[in-house]
């Protein structure tokens, strides 16, 4: 079981967007892995969240993730899934390259992200970069910090 949350790190705003994220891992050999897990989020007084299956394919080094979810809010869920799609290239004893990417078919976003996490055997920290299709013209990506605990 792993608990993870996080919070964004936009300079000079008072709403911030926070997360959290527990995760139950149900199947586990060397080389797959299938878990199942939700994520809560807001800012302010929009809250929503995806609750989703996924499967890990591992190899020494790196790892391919590959997901599925239906996305809701506070009143409904949403009528089409999410994709996600993820991957880790460990690059340091404790240290990897990580990203996951959100696929959103009905409503046509893509919500990129990528980064640095750094973990122990209980403990992990991130700090990334994330962005959407929706981000506009200004600066495509905003910063956001994590933390997971093995459980």
């Amino acid at each position: 079981f792993t608990l993870s949350g996080g919070f964004s790190i936009f300079p000079g705003l008072i709403d911030q967007i926070f997360y959290i994220a527990p995760k139950a891992r149900f199947y586990s050999t060397e080389k797959i892995t299938v878990s199942a897990g939700a994520i809560y989020a807001g800012i302010e007084k929009n809250k929503f969240g995806v609750v989703y299956g996924v499967g890990t394919l591992s190899g020494k080094y790196a790892a391919l993730t590959l997901g599925l979810g239906y996305g809701f809010n506070q009143n409904d869920f949403e009528e089409h899934p999410v994709i996600v799609l993820g991957g880790e290239v460990q690059i340091g004893e404790s240290t990897k390259l990580i990203t996951e990417n959100w696929i959103i078919p009905g409503g046509k976003v893509f919500i990129y992200s990528f980064g640095l996490r750094i973990f122990g055997e209980k403990v992990a920290g991130d700090f990334g970069l994330f962005g959407s299709s929706e981000s506009g013209r200004g600066f495509p990506f905003f910063p956001w910090l994590g933390i997971g605990f093995n459980l």
